[in-house]
């Protein structure tokens, strides 16, 4: 608000704002003797389109808008006029004769927003207004540009929000008592095999020992652990029509098993791993001591769903139905939603809870991370195709 209030300044000798109802009003005021614009009749963003227009203090003069976003001339009585679609940087106009430049401000005009994109990430495609976070503090892009990391070039990154100073250290608290001794755990799965040893020397018959008592029965691998995978299909934000339920969720559980029974998974009941505006992803998953594995049967996720949740998984959820590999861009990501500890994402829609593939964001999530960004990593509009991350329950 600071900039804008700056420039404002800068430009009160020659455009007048007053407020009307929520908007506002360029009136027209002559301009200083020293600039080529004699006056401004206006300066407004009219059903949807800048509008300008003006007088030169001489004739037949070329005006140009913004460093050459547009120009036009003046007539023969020095009148000249802009009507363009554009959308002002800070709702400011710079209008430039020759050397000698004017500025004023844009009536009815609100300045473009910024585009959440989560943390900042050196193979991300970012563009102007994209905001990121690296280190504490949060970061506005000024131009389109691939790794240029924020902070080192302030003419390509604008720091948005400023990293807090650290707290006082606060005292150690006392030692608490020591709780007592908890259950023994399960067993945990039977690690692979180690590779044979050299055959030793026989030795003598021992002695027959007597028979041991017959011990409980193992736990089969297959029947407990339960399988992740990520759809080789695409779909819009509108998985209601996709799915063919009468919900957008269950639609998305559709997908999820259709994809499952044409795989190589194992067969069983799947849900997509999917927030919406009344239900949290977490919420559809039940508890799982057991642990989760990749569609190839062995690449571990985490070992219960407590451990999937707790904003770090051990491998990234890179393989489809068939156990084959994502390409590791965009076009592998999935739509969720959904943060890393399972809730929902409320900053940005849930594609009208996956009914629509409206022009607004989803949260995605990325296949190849096992940070939170597994979960929560950026996003894309609804009318987009993305695929969904499917979890056996």
């Amino acid at each position: 608000m600071s900039v804008f209030s700056s420039r404002l300044t800068a430009v009160s000798t020659s455009v007048a704002i007053l407020a009307v109802g929520f908007g506002l009003l360029a009136l027209p005021v002559p301009a200083s003797a020293a600039s080529p614009i004699k006056s401004l009749s206006k300066v407004a963003i009219e059903g949807g389109r800048l509008e300008i227009a003006g007088t030169t203090r001489k004739a037949n003069k070329t005006v140009v808008l913004d460093d050459g976003v547009a120009e036009t001339k003046s007539d023969g009585t020095g009148e000249f006029s802009f009507s363009l679609v554009y959308l002002p940087r800070l709702c400011m106009v710079e209008l430039s004769v020759g050397k000698k430049d004017k500025t004023a401000v844009v009536a009815d005009c609100g300045p473009k927003g910024v585009n959440p994109r989560g943390a900042w990430d050196k193979t991300t495609a970012y563009l102007t207004d994209d905001l990121v976070t690296r280190n504490g503090s949060s970061w506005r892009a000024l131009k389109d540009h691939r790794n240029r990391k924020p902070g080192k070039k302030p003419e390509i990154w604008e720091q948005f929000a400023a990293k807090g100073d650290a707290g006082p250290k606060g005292r150690v608290g006392d030692a608490g008592p020591q709780g007592d001794r908890g259950p023994r755990g399960e067993t945990g799965l039977q690690g692979a095999p180690g590779a044979d040893g050299a055959p030793g020397e026989k030795g003598d018959p021992g002695e027959k020992g007597d028979s041991g008592e017959k011990g409980d029965p193992g736990i089969g691998y297959a029947d407990t652990v339960k399988v992740m995978f990520v759809t080789s299909t695409a779909h819009t934000g509108n998985l209601q029509a996709a799915g063919g339920k009468s919900l957008g969720l269950w639609s998305a559980d559709q997908i999820c098993n259709t994809r499952a029974a044409a795989g190589k998974v194992p067969a069983g009941d799947y849900i997509a791993w999917l927030s919406t505006s009344t239900v949290n992803a977490r919420d559809r998953l039940p508890d799982n001591t057991a642990g989760y594995v990749l569609s190839d049967g062995v690449t571990l996720v985490a070992t219960s769903k407590a451990d999937l949740l707790d904003g770090t998984i051990a491998n990234g959820i890179s393989l489809d139905e068939n156990a084959a590999t994502l390409p590791n861009d965009i076009s592998g990501f999935y739509w969720t939603q959904t943060t890393a500890s399972g809730t929902l994402d409320p900053s940005v829609t849930t594609c009208s809870d996956w009914t629509e593939a409206a022009d607004v964001w989803a949260t995605l999530g990325n296949p190849f991370k096992a940070d939170s960004g597994w979960s929560f990593d950026g996003g894309s509009k609804c009318f987009s195709s993305q695929r969904l991350l499917c979890i056996q329950r």
